[in-house]
């Protein structure tokens, strides 16, 4: 059983924001993680993107505030010099998932859930890369 997710950026930014192209999906994780059948994760690069991506639209009041609260639920990974480097001497394109695919597998996460169909492809066998949508149907 998966019980450790890596969540990406874009699924927190999905449900923080609502938006209607991932909000459902991202919305049943969430339920899951918070009645205690999932333990999550992500990186502080992500909690960066999703605070400005949030400021911007929400103003930095909210955005903290939801931040805040997000952070009761999802735990932050420490990204290491080490994971820095590798991230940076692979062959990605978007050394923004790079850091937080190889944060996460670093620390043996059991699912990275991302809506970047260009980080499906780059998943390594230890540690698959699942859409919301699919891994609601798997798990959920």
């Amino acid at each position: 059983m998966a019980n450790k997710l890596f969540l990406d950026a874009n699924v927190i930014i999905d449900f923080i924001l609502k938006r209607p192209e991932g909000y459902q999906p991202a919305k049943a994780i969430f339920e899951d993680i918070v009645n205690g059948q999932f333990q999550a994760y992500t990186s502080p690069v992500a909690i960066h993107i999703v605070t400005h991506i949030a400021g911007k639209i929400l103003g930095v009041p909210a955005a903290r505030k939801l931040i805040l609260s997000l952070l009761n639920e999802v735990q932050v990974l420490d990204t290491s010099h080490d994971v820095m480097i590798q991230a940076l001497g692979g062959n990605w394109h978007d050394v923004e998932d790079a850091f937080q695919y190889y944060t996460a597998l670093r620390h043996r996460m059991d699912i990275f859930i991302s809506r970047d169909e260009g980080l499906h492809k780059k998943a390594l066998p230890p540690l698959p890369v699942l859409s919301p949508d699919r891994f609601v149907k798997l798990y959920g």
